[in-house]
């Protein structure tokens, strides 16, 4: 076998390819992916889907909802004591991601800020 993450420079090319698979599938069902010479002559390629991904991201979406109810928790508050959740950047964009947080927090989650604003405000 291959080992892609043994070196630095297949390594960052691998997660650099993964990240744009991530973003691809936040929007499409389907992406394929091509990685020529990864790791010396050794092209990869092939094809995931969304499906494929929130079953990989599974312990981490578990994480997002832990986090979500301990935040909640921490806070001394019920999910109706909240006006609006904003979620932004990143992994919240993954559509997993906000129905997690949706369902944590009871309500349709909202992405009307600018990041650099919302820190701000």
């Amino acid at each position: 076998g291959v080992d892609a993450l043994a070196g630095a420079r297949s390594a960052e090319r691998l997660r650099a390819a993964c990240e744009g698979l991530r973003r691809v599938l936040s929007a499409n069902r389907e992406a394929s992916f091509s990685l020529e010479c990864l790791v010396g002559e050794t092209d990869v390629s092939g094809c995931l889907t969304r499906a494929q991904l929130e079953e990989m991201a599974a312990p981490l979406l578990g994480r997002v909802r832990e986090a979500c109810c301990a935040a909640l928790r921490g806070a001394g508050l019920e999910p109706r004591d909240v006006y609006s959740v904003e979620l932004l950047g990143g992994f919240s964009r993954m559509p997993a991601v906000g129905e997690a947080v949706s369902t944590s927090f009871q309500m349709p989650t909202r992405r009307s800020l600018n990041a650099e604003e919302a820190v701000a405000r």
